[in-house]
């Protein structure tokens, strides 16, 4: 199974995280605050495939929606959970499940999500939406209204599929949409095949309207899962590590054509087998990410930096 889709579920507390230098509810455990710092919502299991929200009018407070995966023994399902950090508070809130709708009997992976707050908000996944079929596809939904006076969350409702993106030969998975909402990328293929794609839409159409998307050619088979900063002008995605593995990576667009990935020489952790699944901020000034290196909980991990603090080769 391929990485991005490894991992784990335990129902546990969560931490209470603290508050460190431009890099909000972490463990810290981690002495040096420049390194990569690891999320308190981390567990024995695996998490992967972080991607981070804000939330209108409570700055510093977002919420985090990231992937676990069920023991095998109890079929190995991969859920998508959401937990919110209070700046507040300084503490998360009890982690939960998508919602109905967004549940599927299939694997429910990684996502992106606007701004929590802001209404109707809308939920893009990659999902197997049934046991039976072993292909990831690209569905959205739509959060209407506000949370109710009693303030349990609405649920995401008229979930469909991206009929213009998806295939029936290919996994399409990672979906990064941008500031004006009119362009998403996403990854399409598995494992060393995999590539980045990007489609467009004239119209912001609820979360369809996408048309046939393009392949971006000039970067090679096997990178992935890009994420952007708010400009659209940097990119950050993974791919194959040397020696084997995935990596972390930068590349920067140059009018009309992305340049070569520049691994990421002091983020990827130099005994990690995986460090990827990288997200960015929706402010640019924090990279999210997943990584089996050592000193986590277990697994894979999610890590926080500020990009301040990356170099590439």
């Amino acid at each position: 199974m391929n990485r991005w889709r490894s991992n784990g579920f335990k129902v546990v507390a969560l931490l209470i995280g603290i508050v460190c230098v431009a890099v909000p509810a972490v463990v810290g455990q981690n002495a040096d605050k420049s390194a990569p710092q690891g999320l308190a919502i981390n567990t024995e299991a695996d998490e992967d495939n972080p991607h981070s929200v804000p939330m209108k009018g409570q700055q510093g407070s977002y919420r985090i929606y990231y992937n676990r995966k069920k023991d095998e023994k109890d079929g190995g399902k991969i859920d998508l959970y959401v937990a919110t950090w209070s700046k507040t508070k300084k503490a998360w809130a009890a982690e939960e499940l998508v919602g109905p709708q967004v549940e599927s009997k299939g694997d429910d992976s990684c996502c992106f999500v606007t701004q929590y707050g802001a209404y109707p908000q809308t939920i893009w996944f990659a999902t197997t939406k049934s046991a039976a079929n072993p292909r990831f596809d690209l569905y959205g939904a739509v959060r209407d209204l506000p949370p109710s006076s009693s303030g349990e969350h609405r649920v995401f409702s008229g979930v469909r599929a991206l009929t213009t993106v998806d295939t029936e030969a290919e996994d399409e998975t990672h979906p990064w949409i941008t500031k004006d909402l009119k362009s998403m990328y996403f990854t399409r293929g598995n494992k060393d095949k995999a590539r980045i794609a990007v489609a467009t839409r004239k119209t912001i159409e609820g979360p369809r309207g996408f048309e046939e998307p393009k392949i971006i050619d000039e970067l090679p088979e096997g990178y992935c899962h890009a994420t952007l900063t708010p400009d659209g002008a940097t990119m950050y995605l993974q791919g194959p590590r040397e020696g084997g593995g995935t990596a972390l990576y930068r590349t920067r667009k140059t009018g009309s054509l992305w340049g070569k990935p520049s691994a990421l020489k002091n983020l990827n952790h130099p005994e990690a087998k995986w460090d990827g699944s990288p997200n960015l901020s929706r402010d640019g000034a924090s990279l999210y990410f997943s990584s089996d290196r050592p000193g986590g909980k277990g697994g894979l991990d999610i890590y926080v930096i500020p990009v301040a603090n990356i170099k590439s080769d």
